[in-house]
């Protein structure tokens, strides 16, 4: 399962609060004593050890309960979406924290395991080992001081903040869920009045007094010690033939960066960085053999003619490159940098579906592989997938700038949506999660539209593709596309014109990047994308636009354009309820090469 921040807008926040003086002074710093008061409640209770209180609850039926086969990998589980896997088939090759202990109040003890970014509650029915909760590498079980359950803490910074999710349990069933998230306000790192409180998936504002009442304990123990028991995974470095752990490998790769940064020495008649237009690293473990891989991939030319090149960490400490001479022979190397690597739907867990894109006759040719790689080897056949195709690369940081936190971002976004792909069925095939009455009902599609102006083209409509790119906790993110032969003025200014945008949409919102290098998280749309529908009619501004919305029955219209200098970018989009997106234009000042379109 996805686990995904979520940000309240800080500015409009921000614009909001009150700054009491005078008397007020007095009353807030008495408002402190009494929340300092209540906090100091909450936190002294008693600190139950998490892993005696399971024993003392299950003690009578723990002996009849065993989780020794699925341990020792000689049972297999069924997880949520029906499948039978293996605690490998799993987890992949990471070491395996787990503890056994009553989480479900019946009982009878449960199996928590985490394996970051996987973690899973598996619950033995007669014999069956049978998951009853997945998530990821910020869950941990909880039995102490009433709570009784899975804790999610997540620790966030700029501001500084706490995100939590506390899941409870019957007899093998899950029964509620409580959302909980505080940010630091003032940043001096405590709870107090001035901070920002949020209860409920809708982020509902409240006080500091009612924010305790309902999460002061998850907030108290966000940090406790668990006594985990571990399984070694292979290349882990508590196995007997460990090279490095994760952390040690992500060291070498930005200590060896020279190795695989972008180059500026000659080959042939160019340099590589000359080669590359456009181009992103990534880090991931390909062959789920523990030993990370550096992904840098890239295009050039009106054609985007794509390259890749891979490098693995090896149990001696060394960089390999990967030969990926197979990738070739195609009219480019798979777009790994445009459209993503996610995993194939099969029971091969080194397999991947890439995706070959051509421009010619007027539109984009999409060709679908399945990558396959093992003992450093990589091979490639093609393979029939649907259009929607979940860009697992493009929603894990690919980036230019190398540093350890880049480094250690990408590695554990792709390993997340890797491990969501791979555990549940909206994984394999992407669908809509959400509806918005004003966009398109279509999770992908390609819909044609009638041309009023196209550059110096006069082509009399043209085809648009609407395609699914990722499922977030609230929302859906979509790219809008022109279907059109390449032409010169295509890219202007670094613009690549065909891409009408990049849209995150709720239930009741519609968010826009313009252009991306990869897909925005929904932290990042929901804090710094223009926000282009909402049922509350108030605009987002970004930085050096000015924008516009104008509502006219069942069409909602907006503009936004840059008002710093006379040729500046502006775009016009009506959003027309039950159909989505019926008009479109965009260019720049004096009428320059504008786009205009109507939906047929």
């Amino acid at each position: 399962m996805k686990k995904v921040l979520k940000r309240t807008v800080i500015l409009m926040i921000a614009a909001s609060m009150v700054v009491m003086t005078g008397c007020g002074d007095k009353q807030m710093q008495q408002e402190d004593s009494d929340v300092n008061s209540l906090l100091q409640e909450v936190t002294e209770k008693s600190v139950t050890n998490t892993e005696e209180t399971s024993k003392e609850t299950s003690k009578e039926t723990a002996e009849n309960i065993s989780y020794d086969a699925l341990l020792q990998g000689e049972a297999k589980l069924q997880t949520l979406d029906g499948k039978s896997v293996s605690l490998t088939e799993l987890v992949g090759n990471r070491d395996v924290n787990y503890v056994i202990m009553d989480l479900d109040k019946d009982g009878e003890d449960e199996l928590f395991i985490l394996a970051s970014p996987v973690s899973a509650l598996i619950k033995n029915v007669d014999g069956e080992y049978k998951m009853i909760y997945d998530g990821c590498g910020y869950d941990v079980p909880i039995n102490t001081d009433g709570l009784i359950g899975v804790l999610y803490a997540y620790p966030g910074d700029a501001p500084l903040h706490d995100i939590f999710r506390y899941t409870e349990f019957e007899s093998g069933k899950k029964t509620s869920e409580t959302v909980a998230s505080w940010y630091d306000a003032n940043e001096n790192r405590e709870l107090d009045s001035e901070d920002w409180f949020y209860l409920g998936e809708d982020e509902k504002e409240v006080t500091m007094e009612e924010w305790l009442a309902v999460a002061g304990k998850f907030y108290e123990h966000r940090n406790d010690d668990i006594d985990w028991k571990v399984i070694a995974g292979k290349g882990s470095e508590n196995s007997d033939n460990a090279a490095l752990d994760t952390e040690g490998q992500l060291e070498l790769l930005e200590k060896e960066a020279a190795v695989w940064q972008l180059s500026e020495e000659a080959h042939g008649d160019f340099t590589e960085a000359t080669d590359f237009a456009n181009y992103g690293f990534a880090v991931t473990d390909l062959d789920n053999d523990g030993m990370l891989e550096v992904i840098k991939s890239g295009w050039a030319g009106t054609g985007h003619y794509s390259m890749n090149y891979i490098y693995e960490v090896t149990a001696e400490g060394t960089l390999e490159a990967i030969d990926t001479s197979v990738l070739e022979g195609m009219n480019s190397q798979p777009d790994l940098f445009m459209e993503g690597i996610r995993s194939a739907d099969n029971a091969d867990k080194n397999a991947y579906i890439v995706i070959d894109m051509e421009y010619d006759a007027g539109r984009n040719d999409y060709t679908y592989y399945e990558m396959l790689m093992e003992n450093n080897r990589i091979s490639l056949k093609p393979c029939q997938e649907p259009e929607a195709v979940d860009a697992l690369l493009d929603n894990a940081f690919w980036f230019k700038d190398i540093t350890a936190e880049n480094l250690k971002k990408s590695y554990e976004g792709f390993c997340k949506t890797s491990a969501s792909a791979a555990n549940t069925s909206a994984g394999n095939t992407l669908t809509a999660k959400v509806h918005n009455d004003y966009f398109f009902a279509e999770g992908s599609k390609e819909y044609t539209y009638q041309v009023k102006n196209f550059f110096f083209e006069d082509p009399d409509e043209i085809t648009v593709k609407l395609q699914l790119l990722a499922n977030y906790e609230n929302g859906d993110v979509y790219s809008l596309t022109v279907q059109y032969e390449d032409i010169p003025e295509r890219t202007y200014s670094g613009m690549d014109r065909y891409a009408l945008g990049t849209f995150y949409v709720t239930e009741d919102s519609i968010y826009m990047e313009e252009q991306c290098e990869k897909i925005p998280t929904e932290e990042e749309f929901l804090t710094d994308s223009m926000l282009i529908y909402s049922k509350s009619g108030k605009p987002q501004n970004p930085t050096d636009y000015e924008t516009k919305i104008e509502e006219e029955g069942d069409n909602y219209k907006f503009s936004f354009w840059n008002p710093l200098v006379e040729s500046g970018y502006y775009c016009n989009m009506t959003w027309t309820k039950d159909k989505g997106l019926t008009y479109f234009r965009n260019g720049f000042g004096a009428e320059a090469d504008p786009i205009e379109i109507e939906l047929k």
